[in-house]
């Protein structure tokens, strides 16, 4: 996990993780080839496509997998609601959706795509605490977790360090967790 204040450089960690930012000092430096990464941005994007389409973005759909992502994303209640379920369409074109449910949508997304690694910027941020803590435990610790994925989280949420095998406080420090 990677914590720090606004302003710290989290967002721009990730960014160099991906390659979107020149080094001008230090590399980033992988043991193979770059592997697969998926990010959940702090902004969260969402294509003028159906719900389902915005979480499985082209891959081949596994419906065991599809559902139980939407599930640990706290997305089943909302699908509920939707006037033709997962297959409503959302974005400009389609039916509005708020700002948490796009987030719990480009969280699914990234839960979905079967990355090596896993970036988060702070998407907890944009879901009230108990759909963030819900996604947490359900789709990071035992979705992700259990997949053995590289899952950097930025956040501002201390309740979740406990979890974490290794916290980077403001990018400056790290600091090995045992628990």
């Amino acid at each position: 996990m990677v914590v720090g204040s606004v302003g710290s450089g989290k967002t721009s960690l990730l960014s160099a993780i991906l390659g979107e930012m020149t080094a001008i000092k230090g590399k980033v430096l992988f043991s193979e080839e770059p592997p697969k990464m998926a990010l959940s941005s702090q902004k969260a994007w969402i294509l003028n496509a159906s719900l389902q389409d915005n979480v499985i973005l082209g891959r081949k759909m596994n419906c065991q997998r599809y559902h139980k992502i939407v599930a640990a994303s706290g997305l089943d209640p909302d699908i509920v609601m939707l006037p033709a379920g997962d297959q409503t369409e959302i974005g400009e074109k389609g039916i509005n959706i708020s700002g948490g449910q796009q987030q719990r949508v480009s969280i699914a997304r990234a839960l979905y795509s079967e990355r090596d690694i896993v970036l988060l910027d702070d998407p907890l941020s944009a879901l009230d605490v108990h759909v963030g803590k819900h996604v947490f435990e359900n789709g990071i610790i035992d979705g992700l977790r259990k997949e053995k994925k590289t899952v950097i989280l930025v956040t501002h949420q201390i309740q979740y360090l406990k979890e974490a095998d290794q916290v980077c406080f403001n990018g400056y420090l790290t600091v090995k967790v045992a628990w």
